[in-house]
This record gives C-alpha cells, structure tokens and sequence, in this order.
C-alpha cells in the first residue's frame, strides 16, 4: 500500500506542511481495481455509442428452399451474420397474419427514428400483428431476448465498483 499526499506542500526549510485541509490518502488494491472498472465501462459506453453489432437474419415460413436459423425457438447464433455498424441498436421483429399464423420473423438494425425500449412491444394494426423487440447493446437481439442497454451496464459496473470500494 502506498500513502500520497493530496493537497500538501513544502516549507520553505524544508518538510511537509499539514493542517485540517490537508489529507492522506490512501492508495490501495480495491481503488486500482475500482479505476480499471470505471475505465472499462467508460470504453463500453464509447464503444457502444459509436456503433452496434447485430445479428441479421430473416426467415418465413413461405420460403421452401430455406433452413430456418432465424426464428426465436431454432436461432444459431454460429451460423447467422452480424453486422458491426448498426447506428442506432438491434431488433428482433415477428410478423403474424389477422389468424394469429407467423409471417415473417427477422433481427436487423434498427431504422433511425424508432423508439430503443430495451423490451418487446406489441406494435399492430388490421392488417398484421407484430412483436418487436429493441435494444441498444451489441448482439442483443439474440435468442435470449433483448439485452441490457447502456444504462444498465453502466449501473452494474458503478455498483460494482462501490462494493469494491467500500466493501
């Protein structure tokens, strides 16, 4: 452990000047620890804002002559394309008919303008049913659903760094 001295100074013959203002501080393993989360949430949050990974794939239950790897319950995270420069988050979409039968089930980027809510809405009208989920985290329209966002990274990584701090 090593003591540095915030806010201090010398005399003029010589030795430090303290009083009540002045403050040791102590550098220990917990603060280097707490600097380097800190660093690392500060590159994800960069990272993130700069531009999204996202998977990217679409199958229909009307094509015959393809494997589905897209739909939620047969999704291969190993086979389907991502793509690293989505701009404004990832989505995961399913298209159902007025019967209730699937249409259509695609994860892409997201359409600049649309709403980033970190869950799954319903968004229908007369003609189709569709339930959209969107997220603003790389890969987080996967099989699993919609991932934590920005915020909530950020919120883990401060906690963690308060229980590394102050125990």
């Amino acid at each position: 452990m090593s003591v540095c001295r915030l806010f201090c100074c010398t005399r003029p013959g010589g030795g430090l000047v303290t009083s009540n203002t002045f403050y040791d501080f102590q550098v220990t393993m917990n603060t280097w620890h707490a600097v380097g989360i800190v660093t690392l949430a500060l590159l994800m949050a960069v990272q993130q804002s700069a531009a999204y990974k996202c998977y990217i794939c679409s199958w229909s239950p009307a094509s015959t002559n393809r494997t589905d790897i897209c739909s939620s319950d047969k999704f291969l995270e190993k086979a389907v394309k991502v793509f690293e420069g989505c701009p404004h988050g990832c989505e995961a979409v399913s298209v159902y008919d007025t019967n209730g039968v699937l249409q259509n089930y695609y994860r892409n980027c997201v359409v600049k303008g649309k709403t980033i809510t970190d869950d799954c809405v319903d968004e229908s009208n007369e003609a189709v049913r569709k339930k959209v989920c969107r997220c603003a985290s790389d890969l987080c329209n996967s099989a699993s659903g919609v991932g934590p966002g920005l915020v909530l990274t950020l919120a883990a990584a401060l906690a963690t760094i308060r229980r590394a701090v102050y125990g």
